[in-house]
């Protein structure tokens, strides 16, 4: 859960296809809004605000959309991103929308802090990131897992190992698996 509201404002878009081009030609990247009760509504925003704010919230933050003409901003959640290989800007995104009411789906990013100091062993980063189900608003930013609990080779940290509101988010994990089951990092 980020402390500030990301907003990012657009505007609706009637060039579609191939040329979109003359839009990223006048620094706008493009994208579409999806929603599982309403039609797609093409967009397009500022290249750099988008970059900056897609930085910020990767695929597991909420990212109000205000869009041009209307007073109402639009929850979402990032689902996709095309990127120019070359110089990382954004060719086309997919905004969710999403119900502040109903609990989502996310990948949440895995932070790894402190010294991995065990003699003679490598760090093994299994997974970077963690299947979760949560309300939109409490998603939260990463999980911070410290190397520094692995002390010897053959050590391990789990998803159990991990400290989070188990309250408001709920692991989602393969039938029959549990968070014991699912290695993070090993020494």
């Amino acid at each position: 859960m980020t402390s500030e509201k990301l907003v990012l404002s657009v505007k609706k878009r009637e060039i579609l296809g191939k040329k979109s081009k003359q839009l990223r030609a006048q620094g706008l990247s493009v994208g579409n809004i999806v929603s599982s009760k309403k039609d797609s509504i093409a967009i397009a925003a500022d290249a750099l605000d988008l970059k900056r704010t897609y930085e910020k919230a990767g695929e597991s933050t909420l990212v109000y959309l205000s869009v041009e003409g209307s007073k109402k901003q639009i929850p979402t959640l990032i689902k996709e991103v095309d990127l120019d290989p070359l110089q990382g800007d954004i060719f086309h995104v997919v905004f969710n929308e999403v119900s502040l009411k109903e609990k989502v789906e996310a990948a949440v990013p895995i932070e790894f802090e402190g010294e991995f100091k065990v003699s003679g062993a490598s760090l093994i980063k299994v997974k970077d990131t963690v299947e979760i189900s949560a309300l939109p608003t409490d998603l939260p930013e990463h999980f911070v897992v410290n190397v520094e609990e692995l002390k010897e080779v053959g050590d391990q940290i789990t998803l159990a190992d991990i400290d989070y509101d188990k309250e408001i988010i709920e692991l989602v994990l393969p039938e029959e698996t549990t968070p014991e089951d699912q290695v993070i990092a090993l020494a």
